[in-house]
């Protein structure tokens, strides 16, 4: 990385305390040929009202001369053994004091101007909420981890948040959010516990779909281009994808049996059902398997009828009763 000014800390002013304190963590081990970039990204944010924290886990490479640079604008950091990744997230956030939450990988980066952007978004809210943002995957190893070709002009290739999470896809895939563009407040992080040390691949994932399906406290924000997760070789998800499998089998096992996800289920999979009957309705022929179609849809999940696609299956319908004799 080119050589560039030091990035100095600043203390919140009596003005600033109108933007409330964002506190992120980075948790670390032997990533020094990234950390600098993901450093950099967090304080060059021009936030006013900013606490960052850094547990290391005693890395044995330049990180730690790296991390000693920046300590002057830190709010804590420490580099000793630790019992993992989940472990170092959760005891970072035991150092902080902020209103809005998120952590951000040592080979990861926030964008220019996220942090103010997504405050904007916390400051209507006054419950347990989840805000998830746009991201973006970069780096060497897109084609490797991702399983297709990178784009051919080289350039990052964009994720945006789902609009409608649905249980059944974080239960029977690996679906989970871009946790590098997803914040919440410490109202969730609290009614949550934190993340689940049991985990070492899937903790963010048991803790957002907590987060979306028993609080529902999820907010999307496509519009937010949030964070940059970047892409190698060394990445747990290049290294041990079979860690991965078994923590979301736990997770199925688990959620599946509770008495909420499993009303929560069966109303997806009314609602999935009513979607299919609708769309197969003009294969019908005959008006009354219409109208019978129709009608079921509307009978297992009566939001169907606020989708453009109901009526206009309604008047094809109603077309076929005034050409009949």
């Amino acid at each position: 990385m080119p050589a560039s000014p030091a990035v100095t800390s600043r203390a919140a002013s009596a003005g600033d305390t109108a933007w409330p304190k964002v506190s992120i963590v980075t948790p670390s081990f032997n990533q020094g040929p990234y950390i600098e970039e993901t450093i950099r990204s967090v304080l060059m944010q021009d936030y006013p009202n900013l606490e960052y924290v850094i547990i290391d886990g005693g890395s044995t490479d330049e990180t730690v001369s790296i991390i000693r640079k920046y300590e002057a604008s830190l709010t804590y950091w420490v580099s000793e053994p630790d019992r993992g990744q989940t472990h170092a997230i959760n005891k970072g956030f035991g150092h902080t004091t902020g209103e809005i939450l998120c952590y951000i990988n040592s080979d990861d980066i926030l964008l220019p101007g996220a942090l103010r952007e997504v405050v904007k978004q916390f400051r209507q809210q006054h419950r347990p909420t989840l805000v998830c943002c746009s991201g973006q995957y970069f780096g060497s190893g897109v084609d490797q981890v991702m399983g297709a070709r990178a784009t051919e002009d080289g350039s990052p290739r964009p994720w945006a948040p789902p609009d409608a999470p649905r249980l059944t896809d974080w239960l029977t895939t690996h679906t989970s959010l871009l946790q590098q563009s997803t914040f919440w407040n410490r109202k969730l992080h609290t009614a949550l516990g934190g993340f689940p040390e049991a985990f070492n691949f899937c903790f963010d994932k048991d803790f957002f779909l907590r987060a979306i399906f028993e609080q529902q406290a999820y907010i999307a924000c496509p519009s937010i281009l949030a964070a940059g997760h970047r892409m190698h070789s060394e990445m747990k998800t290049a290294t041990i994808p079979d860690v991965m499998i078994r923590e979301n089998e736990t997770i199925w096992r688990h959620y599946t049996p509770l008495p909420w996800a499993q009303r929560l289920l069966e109303r997806e999979r009314r609602a999935q059902r009513a979607q299919e009957l609708m769309a197969s309705c003009l294969d019908h022929r005959g008006l009354a398997a219409r109208l019978k179609c129709l009608a079921t849809s509307a009978f297992l999940w009566p939001r169907v009828m606020n989708q453009r696609m109901f009526w206009g299956a309604v008047r094809r319908t109603l077309s076929l009763r005034a050409q009949l004799p």
